[in-house]
């Protein structure tokens, strides 16, 4: 684990916090290569719109993209995303869309495990380079941190704090 304080490793690290109501009026959201945003929303059909104009607009762009939602919203996710224009099943088909939930991404064995999502991650983006694809997208909509039983400080210590060593590996590899 860093030693450095949450304040300070936001600040060495590319991070946006957007809050949904700001999204309503502009574009999809731009990114550079390897930058990370932090999106609140305050309903469901803002997260949805805005992700699934994100994840269409990489896929139209030829990027890979991987998408990792809440649990509860097994059911609802691709039929959402169907709805906004994206043709789920083909895209998964040819790997270029990776969908799977919290617990499948983060608990794989019952028990959070960010060492083996880091890995999981970095593995992805290989794999992703290596198929040809300029690049990756990836959105993990953690929800209300439910697949670590709420602790979402849990979350912040043990996996998104390593993701500066994850995402120094990745530019380098």
């Amino acid at each position: 684990m860093p030693s450095l304080s949450i304040i300070d490793s936001l600040r060495r690290r590319w991070k946006r916090s957007i809050p949904s109501d700001i999204l309503k009026a502009g574009p999809v959201l731009n990114f550079r290569e390897g930058e990370l945003a932090i999106l609140t929303y305050t309903s469901v059909a803002d997260k949805i719109r805005v992700f699934s104009a994100f994840i269409r607009e990489g896929l139209e762009n030829g990027d890979a993209v991987w998408y990792a939602y809440p649990d509860e919203e097994s059911e609802t996710v691709r039929a959402k995303l169907k709805e906004h224009g994206i043709d789920v099943e083909k895209y998964e088909k040819d790997d270029t869309l990776y969908m799977d939930s919290l617990s499948e991404y983060f608990t794989p064995n019952g028990k959070f495990d960010p060492e083996k999502a880091i890995t999981n991650g970095l593995n992805w983006w290989a794999e992703t380079k290596r198929k040809g694809y300029k690049h990756a997208r990836s959105i993990e909509d953690v929800g209300d941190f439910s697949f670590v039983n709420g602790q979402w400080q849990k979350w912040i210590t043990e996996y998104f704090l390593n993701l500066d060593g994850a995402t120094q590996i990745s530019r380098n590899g």
